[in-house]
């Protein structure tokens, strides 16, 4: 490894070194603790939250805190990121508008939804749907005494992730910082039916149409060998893949694929680069498991395996419910119409940049009214996206039901009013 990529690498693992002090060990490490969520943090009352009740504090992350919130008007929970106003949002301004921007276009029932971007006196508000079933690393790390879930377990996991990806993927958008972190299940597990997996966080995100991803953003330990290269142009959605491989493997073995004894040495991420993992042998697994993880978590992204043969895979094919397949074709016809409030979204993230005024009004930008006008737009045939026109066509009554179906196996609640007729 060159000394410059030494270089690079102990200094962006500082970032994991950091937050494995403050957080849960890996998934693979020994650990007890209760199987509960965590206790809301006490946080004195913000104000300028509009309609939304504060309960408390969910957690702080490298870009701000995030509470929980009870909307007064349909009095659903949701989680509000809270992102400082000033020279926070001045300096990641891009980061911010591309959050917004992205997740925004995306409506899925394995994607967190936006519901509303508003400014308080301190800061730029970001209220997202609430899963309250945590997210997936804290779930194998309390909850599951060997850190790993069944092939079986995994493999349902995996199928709601890859259908969440592929619709983002689809619409143009790639996460760059896929991690069990950013995995949020909508419920625990113990109450009834299975949870349904939501990706959360895009505040890495790229979209197609803007310039060639180059930014070694991410965390370490999810990296695609050319994003810790650096220096050059990569595809991002197949980083993003191989990210899928590295959960997928973690999933199944309760352990990194590629670790090292202290986060900061560079020989995990020499066997990063060179794609060297070990399958230890202790835990069964499939040869047909065995052999997607082989195709996703290889060195050279051309070679890695396309999202679409994922989804033909034998593996991803088994116990795959009836109407997964059309899923994305259904919400694809209902995507979000964004690009009307692009303006009123940057003018509210530059109003965030600078200091608040004492005449200030708050600023307000609710997407429920964008999702509404697509399904109407929808129904006339097909819908406008965020950047074009989709080319799909809306579902048949039968294929609708297969799909009610399909959410209700996903442990997913679609909107009743989303159905054919």
């Amino acid at each position: 490894m060159s000394t410059i990529l030494r270089q690079w690498w102990q200094n962006k693992t500082m970032e994991l070194t950091k937050t494995r002090r403050a957080s849960p060990s890996s998934p693979g490490t020994s650990t007890s603790g209760p199987p509960t969520p965590p206790p809301l943090e006490y946080i004195p009352p913000i104000p300028g939250l509009l309609h939304y009740r504060q309960m408390g504090g969910l957690g702080t992350g490298a870009f701000g805190r995030v509470i929980l919130a009870r909307d007064t008007r349909d009095n659903a929970l949701v989680a509000i990121k809270l992102l400082p106003r000033g020279d926070f949002i001045a300096t990641f301004k891009t980061y911010v508008m591309r959050e917004i921007m992205h997740q925004g276009s995306l409506w899925h029932p394995h994607v967190v939804a936006l519901r509303e971007v508003f400014t308080t006196p301190q800061y730029l508000a970001i209220a997202m749907e609430y899963a309250a079933g945590g997210d997936l690393f804290r779930h194998l790390r309390h909850e599951r005494p060997a850190q790993r879930l069944p092939e079986a377990e995994a493999r349902r996991v995996f199928q709601q992730l890859v259908i969440g990806l592929d619709y983002c993927h689809t619409r143009g958008v790639a996460n760059r910082d896929l991690k069990l972190e950013n995995l949020l299940l909508s419920t625990p597990y113990g109450n009834g039916a299975a949870p349904s997996l939501k990706i959360c966080d895009f505040g890495y995100s790229k979209h197609e149409l803007n310039s060639s991803a180059k930014t070694g953003v991410g965390t370490p330990i999810y990296m695609a060998p050319e994003v810790i290269y650096g220096g050059s142009k990569y595809n991002a959605k197949l980083a993003d893949l191989w990210s899928v491989g590295v959960i997928l493997y973690t999933m199944l073995f309760g352990q990194y694929p590629f670790a090292a004894a202290q986060p900061n040495d560079c020989e995990y991420a020499r066997k990063i680069i060179k794609a060297e993992y070990d399958v230890p042998p202790s835990v069964p697994a499939s040869a047909d498991v065995l052999d997607l993880l082989a195709r996703l978590l290889v060195a050279d992204p051309r070679q890695r395996i396309p999202i679409a043969e994922i989804m033909q895979h034998p593996w991803f094919l088994r116990d795959l419910p009836l109407g997964a397949a059309d899923m994305n074709r259904f919400y694809l016809d209902r995507a979000p119409v964004l690009h009307p409030l692009e303006k009123d979204i940057e003018q509210m993230v530059d109003v965030a940049s600078g200091p608040v005024s004492a005449q200030e009004a708050p600023l307000a930008c609710s997407f429920d009214g964008v999702r509404l006008l697509s399904i109407q737009m929808s129904q006339g045939g097909a819908s406008l996206g965020m950047l074009g026109s989709s080319q799909h066509g809306y579902l048949s009554s039968t294929s609708s039901a297969r799909m009610q179906s399909t959410l209700g196996y996903y442990g997913a609640q679609p909107n009743a009013s989303l159905m054919v007729p």
